[in-house]
């Protein structure tokens, strides 16, 4: 099989799907390869930013960090997020990613994880992660969040559960 190549031109678009809103566990797996370490750059999304949505996956200053957002109400300006330190990227490498989110745990850097390379990532959070993933209408988008910060690279098997898988 192939992986898929983004230009910052094209993107994927998942249906919306019921089995991932209102969850209060969420497992977003896959691997990814940088093409330029550029700001703002949107590896995958659910939803339209500010308008409706649930979250967000992106590099966001062009450091070679992750930074996940998670919406706590549909209209929400991306207050609630975690990020891996700098450098936890490097472009032109493959690298796998695994975000996990279980609303059940006490504390934001709990509830939600960054694994890269096996090895989580997640250093400082902003704000409170929600305890449950929210119902946004808009569809999943793979390279970039509703026509906003497209990414340029490669992306290869992604998995979405609505279950946090562990680190085992």
């Amino acid at each position: 099989g192939g992986c898929f190549t983004f230009d910052g031109t094209n993107f994927i678009n998942f249906s919306d799907s019921d089995s991932h809103d209102n969850t209060t566990y969420l497992t977003i797996s896959f691997w990814m390869k940088e093409s330029e370490n550029a700001t703002s750059r949107i590896i995958m999304a659910k939803g339209k930013y500010s308008t409706d949505w649930s979250w967000i996956i992106q590099n966001p200053f062009g450091d070679n960090s992750l930074r996940v957002y998670i919406a706590d109400t549909l209209s929400d300006v991306g207050s609630n997020f975690v990020n891996t330190p700098t450098g936890t990227l490097s472009v032109n490498n493959w690298h796998h990613v695994t975000v996990v989110f279980d609303g059940t745990k006490s504390t934001s850097v709990t509830r939600l994880l960054v694994y890269v390379d096996g090895v989580n990532r997640t250093s400082s959070a902003s704000g409170t992660i929600p305890t449950v993933i929210l119902n946004a209408s808009t569809p999943i988008n793979i390279g970039r969040m509703y026509g906003l910060h497209v990414f340029t690279g490669n992306i290869d098997e992604v998995m979405i559960f609505n279950r946090s898988l562990t680190a085992s």
